[in-house]
């Protein structure tokens, strides 16, 4: 009796073993570790994406491109290590010095600039207890930050435009906004 005891023991343990491993490859696949790290790459301010393939087999990731120096060489394959699941990272990644990836003015990385610009400012905006964000349009284009809509004075308006212009990565602020003086209704 003891035996049998014993034996279904170890049989359920070894069931479990294999259902937990078989639920952690499910967690991790390759698409999922791939996504995450693309995903990573792209959210990165210090890093281009757009050069760098990745490519993940039975969980070892392969890094494969072109960068511009030993920092965004070694930042891809930190990044590429912190993600959840992964077993091991081939880093063939080359450095080119002279390498500048080509960034159209409509590119993605661009759009993604300016929309964290944007939502910067405008959240500075909003936190500012001297401006009216919500009464604040703010859009980017190409890092140049426009600022429309209708403000209360002229000292406010000044206020919005030195808030998006102190803001990380605006280049130039295009203050639009009109002062609108209210008046007092009795």
């Amino acid at each position: 009796m003891k035996n049998l005891l014993l034996m279904m023991l170890a049989c359920i343990g070894m069931i479990m073993g294999c259902a937990s491993a078989a639920k952690e490859k499910e967690i991790y696949s390759d698409t999922w570790i791939k996504s995450k790290i693309v995903t990573s790459y792209a959210l990165n301010e210090h890093l281009n994406p757009f050069p760098i393939q990745v490519e993940v087999n039975d969980r070892t990731v392969t890094l494969t491109g072109t960068v511009e120096n030993d920092v965004e060489r070694e930042l891809a394959e930190l990044i590429a290590e912190g993600v959840e699941g992964v077993k091991e990272v081939n880093n063939q990644l080359k450095i080119d010095r002279e390498f500048q990836p080509a960034e159209e003015e409509g590119s993605f990385k661009r759009y993604v600039e300016d929309a964290t610009i944007t939502a910067k400012v405008k959240s500075r905006l909003l936190m500012n207890k001297h401006t009216q964000g919500l009464a604040i349009n703010v859009t980017t284009k190409n890092g140049v930050v426009i600022l429309e809509g209708q403000v209360g004075a002229e000292i406010e308006a000044e206020m919005a435009r030195q808030i998006a212009l102190n803001t990380k990565g605006v280049v130039e602020v295009e203050n639009h906004l009109k002062v609108v003086e209210e008046t007092m209704s009795y």
